[in-house]
């Protein structure tokens, strides 16, 4: 999850300001933690319905993801 401590911005544990560093700027980061919270979130709401969750690829080209 993205917070502010201490006017840093971090990703989970993360400063950003250290991954900036390491691979410059612009940089794209992503917490697992909050994709997974989100999933979860969406998996709850419809647990008592047949369903499947689907992601839309072109929303996010990042394969890894």
């Amino acid at each position: 999850m993205f917070h502010w401590n201490k006017n840093n911005l971090y990703a989970e544990e993360l400063p950003l300001q250290t991954l900036a560093k390491k691979f410059g700027t612009p940089l794209y980061v992503y917490s697992k933690n909050q994709m997974l919270q989100n999933y979860n979130s969406f998996e709850n709401a419809f647990s008592h319905f047949p369903h499947i969750l689907c992601y839309a690829l072109k929303a996010n080209s990042n394969l890894s993801i």
